[in-house]
């Protein structure tokens, strides 16, 4: 769905699930499917899309594309330059080590294609983060305690891979329903979120704000 467009960009919502290149199964990346939606004249943009940034496939949230080399190019540099707003909204069933603050510290690869924080800060990811405190009462529990969740407010200042991921798993309160970072956390709670048949399962959202070129 494009939420966004001018003579230079379109924004679409990218529903989660769904990758930034074809995955190993063969299922279309992003793009491939926007053409495929071009082709069936189910998409109401015709023109040719040119990426400028990622989202992880398991998130949703605005991603945009320019409509030429020339914007691409600008937003490229936008977003190199960190004169991007990023914003995203996540949920996690872990009390986190400090209500507020930020997340900082370079970042590794590590086995099963998962990343981890380290101490030093060499190119460091930077995580500002606040949050609040909810309970999930529908559906009903079996014991009719309603379990206490946690809304995060994030913003990144840095675009490294996993980077919220992590840094939510680094307050002990991973993504609800992450099944690289969050392990067997709040497995009672997934089971509940399962009943609803939800397609984003990985309870986590973004946004964006971005000074958007003309053409």
């Amino acid at each position: 769905k494009i939420v966004f467009e001018n003579d230079g960009l379109i924004a679409v919502n990218k529903p989660p699930g769904i990758g930034f290149h074809v995955d190993e199964q063969g299922n279309a990346g992003i793009l491939q499917y926007i053409r495929s939606l071009q082709a069936e004249e189910r998409f109401d943009y015709r023109g040719s899309l040119h990426p400028v940034h990622r989202i992880d496939k398991v998130t949703s949230g605005c991603l945009l594309f320019a409509k030429t080399r020339g914007a691409a190019s600008e937003l490229m540099t936008k977003f190199r330059e960190r004169n991007v707003d990023k914003y995203y909204v996540a949920v996690s069933a872990g009390k986190p080590s400090k209500k507020q603050g930020t997340v900082k510290g370079d970042m590794a690869r590590t086995r099963r294609s998962a990343w981890k924080l380290l101490r030093t800060q060499d190119n460091p990811a930077v995580t500002s983060f606040i949050q609040t405190a909810f309970e999930l009462t529908d559906p009903p529990s079996e014991d009719g305690k309603p379990p206490m969740l946690r809304l995060f407010l994030l913003k990144p200042s840095t675009g490294k891979t996993h980077q919220i991921r992590v840094a939510m798993k680094c307050l002990s309160s991973p993504i609800l329903g992450d099944a690289i970072y969050a392990g067997n956390a709040a497995k009672g709670v997934d089971v509940r979120l399962q009943r609803r048949k939800s397609k984003s399962y990985l309870c986590c959202r973004g946004r964006i704000s971005i000074p958007t070129p003309q053409g």
